[in-house]
């Protein structure tokens, strides 16, 4: 072997380019691992692009891109209008950000202390002020907020009006209303920056809390005409910018009425008090809000601005004070933190407050059910074993189970659940694997993801190789709720969600192929089958549901009847003649379906819903009186109150709004605006009587020609196309919705349909 001599000379000119490139490397280092941590974080990798993020500040401190990773992973984590807590309210919940704990929040602020020491004179430490500012009110540190707040209004116009947000409702949440008014008042005049509506709004609120009626009117009454300046100068699309601005003519109106309930006689007002408990025990810095039905529109969760609001105290109380007489429901926003390993007792249903009354309200979260089996199992046997701790009080439990979804990764990404069993003595629970998928092939919860229904959708709720998680609630003897399973924080961590997996071997190639949501090909296989054994129930099925629901917007109700028609000839049960029910209405064949939903009658799937569906059938094939006679036994029916809007909706169309009135007293949600019917019926609205004539004969085509762009006729146009959809293109109804003016007929339609 030669033998390699390296002179002096030749050393140090190999270790000067070794140096070279070592430090060429590591310069250019810090901008290569920016650079992947930023493609992660756009295709929503987010926890691998911290970990690189992590990298860049603890190895190249100093670094340029390293100010940009302190500031962004801190941003990230306090992103969301309170990260990390849960959003609780009558009919839904959900998170708000991700999961976070004192821990993270403090990570945060150290990581943009680090950023404002190492980078004064870096425009990314002054945008640290406002996230320092939220880190600290989400601690409940609201004395070190309000000064870096304020510090972030002073050095800051890219955040000032973030800033001034935040720190508004600081001081509104501790009733400085004062220092409040002062500072909005200077955001309007001064520097209202990104958010001119806001602020105006949140100027609005604080008169109004301080009682200066008038001026918050005033201020309430600009919001659309200063919106409309704002997005048919800054939105190109006039539709884009007319949405936005109908938006905020909706929050005007919704301040407007709020107003007009607050100026009205003191005597009458009444008050909610309570608290917010964890075991019986007071919980501090929950935020509890009000929604007053007879003026708050529909909402969804975490969507709380303008909503009356409060913030618990050490002891867990709050209170909501000068409170008209009606009804009104709490919605609560708790820190994951406090409350996991929790769930919340009794739903927070509607309350009434009388003239004068104070209302006693609690809202405690009790300690979860500990589930003793299947926590993460694979089961090979014929028979499934739930078993779970015993909770004192319970005279009965609740089963509950379904899907979960993974990603490609493995990662649980989606999970539901539905009720399998009810009224559960035991703390124990055995069935047989085989004779529960045979049941759940009726399952009739239809999801889709990208235009496909979900494989359950198809094959049922249960099936083998099916994977699931599960849960249990408990209730005493009168059927209150008295906890569950379920934790709130596993809405954000699902890695802890009760898992087990059925692995029997007994899937046939089409119910693969379904898994695979390959539905053209799983379709073929079934086919297949059918011609091997004619009889095959369960391809069949497995074929009327697939053109029933595979895709979205493209069924083939016609083809799926036809498997129904075969499988009701093999076997005549009322699940397949509802479903056939169901695709006789979807293809036109009024006639049919009617004949159908009869034959309902007397079996075990005779409910509401079937009468209602046979309502619905007779209206829109011209019988609407026949329909409003059936309508009045549905209300009556258990659970008939879900027939909602439709019954008040016929008897408005039939000139009949005092059997509207009497509808809307009986069904659900019908609360939310019977003052709205009141004040229909009292201003006299009423249908022309040739307009009258045409609708009672079933003509709605001829009645919808009749009808002039008045108003009232515009909201009964819009009501027609309602109840008749297959006479009207789908973008109808929106189109009158926007002719028709703010005021009491919009609110009631929107309220109806």
């Amino acid at each position: 072997m030669a033998k390699i001599k390296l002179k002096g000379k030749h050393i140090i000119i190999l270790g000067t380019v070794i140096l070279i490139c070592a430090l060429t490397a590591y310069f250019a280092a810090p901008h290569f691992i920016y650079a992947k941590a930023k493609n992660l974080e756009s295709s929503a990798e987010h926890e691998a692009a911290s970990a690189y993020y992590d990298v860049l500040y603890s190895y190249f401190p100093y670094a340029k891109n390293t100010k940009k990773a302190l500031y962004y992973t801190a941003h990230r984590s306090l992103s969301g209008e309170l990260p990390g807590y849960v959003y609780i309210f009558s009919e839904s919940r959900g998170m708000s950000g991700g999961m976070i704990r004192d821990k993270g929040v403090k990570e945060s602020i150290k990581k943009l202390e680090t950023l404002r020491s190492r980078f004064p004179e870096s425009q990314f430490a002054v945008h640290a002020l406002r996230e320092l500012g939220k880190a600290y009110y989400i601690l409940g540190d609201y004395d070190t907020a309000v000064k870096y707040l304020n510090d972030s209004i002073k050095e800051s116009k890219i955040q000032f009006s973030e800033s001034t947000v935040l720190l508004a409702k600081i001081y509104m949440e501790r009733s400085k209303y004062h220092n409040a008014l002062e500072l909005l008042n200077n955001a309007v005049e001064n520097n209202p920056g990104m958010y001119p509506l806001r602020i105006m709004e949140l100027k609005g609120e604080v008169l109004t809390a301080l009682g200066q009626w008038e001026k918050a009117r005033e201020i309430f009454k600009e919001l659309p005409q200063k919106a409309a300046a704002i997005y048919n100068k800054e939105i190109k699309e006039q539709d884009a910018a007319a949405m936005n601005v109908a938006e905020w003519e909706e929050i005007s109106q919704r301040h407007l009425r709020i107003l007009s309930a607050a100026q009205k006689n003191n005597d009458e007002k009444g008050s909610i008090t309570g608290k917010v408990t964890l075991e019986n025990k007071g919980l501090a810095g929950a935020h509890v809000y009000l929604i007053d039905n007879a003026v708050n529109k529909d909402y969804y969760t975490g969507m709380t601005r303008g909503m009356p609001e409060a913030v618990t105290g050490l002891q867990g109380e709050f209170t909501f004070e000068n409170l008209l007489p009606g009804d009104y429901t709490l919605g609560a926003a708790v820190p994951v933190r406090d409350i996991q390993g929790y769930t919340l007792q009794q739903p927070l249903n509607k309350m009434k407050v009388g003239p004068g009354e104070v209302v006693q309200a609690k809202i405690n979260f009790a300690p979860t059910i500990k589930l003793n089996s299947m926590r993460s199992t694979e089961i090979k046997d014929e028979e499934i074993k739930f078993k779970w701790e015993e909770v004192k009080g319970a005279a009965s439990y609740d089963l509950f189970l379904g899907p979960v979804s993974r990603d490609e990764s493995g990662k649980i990404t989606a999970s539901y659940t539905t009720t399998l069993r009810s009224g559960i003595k035991d703390n124990h629970l055995t069935f047989n694997i085989q004779e529960e998928i045979n049941k759940s092939s009726n399952f009739k919860r239809i999801s889709y993801s990208n235009g496909k229904a979900s494989p359950e959708s198809i094959l049922g709720l249960l099936h083998s190789e099916g994977e699931y998680t599960w849960g249990v609630k408990a209730y005493d003897s009168e059927g209150n709720l008295l906890t569950g399973s379920t934790g709130y924080g596993l809405y954000a961590q699902k890695k802890d969600l009760p898992i087990f997996k059925i692995s029997s071997g007994k899937l046939t190639r089409g119910d693969r192929l379904v898994l695979q949501k390959e539905y053209q090909k799983a379709a073929e296989a079934y086919e297949e089958q059918i011609k091997d054994n004619p009889l095959n129930t369960h391809s069949l099925l497995m074929l009327a549901r697939l053109y029933q629901y595979g895709e979205h917007g493209n069924s083939k109700p016609e083809k799926a009847a036809v498997y129904y028609e075969r499988l009701l000839e093999i076997e005549d049960t009322p699940e397949v003649r509802e479903a056939l029910a169901g695709v006789y209405y979807k293809s036109g064949k009024s006639q049919k379906a009617l004949d159908m939903y009869r034959s309902l009658k007397g079996t075990s799937l005779e409910s509401w819903h079937t009468h209602y569906q046979m309502a619905k059938i007779k209206f829109e094939v011209g019988y609407p009186q026949e329909a409003l006679s059936i309508l009045d036994e549905v209300v009556s029916m258990e659970n008939g109150k879900y027939a909602r809007s439709f019954p008040v909706v016929v008897s408005l169309l039939i000139n009949n709004p005092e059997k509207a009135l009497n509808f809307a007293s009986q069904v659900d949600g019908g609360d939310n605006y019977l003052h709205l019917l009141k004040e229909y019926q009292d201003r006299g609205y009423s249908i022309s009587p040739e307009t009258e004539k045409v609708i009672l004969a079933g003509d709605y085509e001829s009645a919808v020609k009749k009808l002039t762009s008045e108003q009232h006729d515009l909201f009964i146009k819009a009501l027609l196309k309602y109840s008749v959809s297959p006479f009207y293109p789908g973008s109808e109804l929106d189109n009158i919705k926007v002719e028709i003016k703010q005021g009491l007929l919009k609110d009631l339609l929107q309220k109806l349909v």
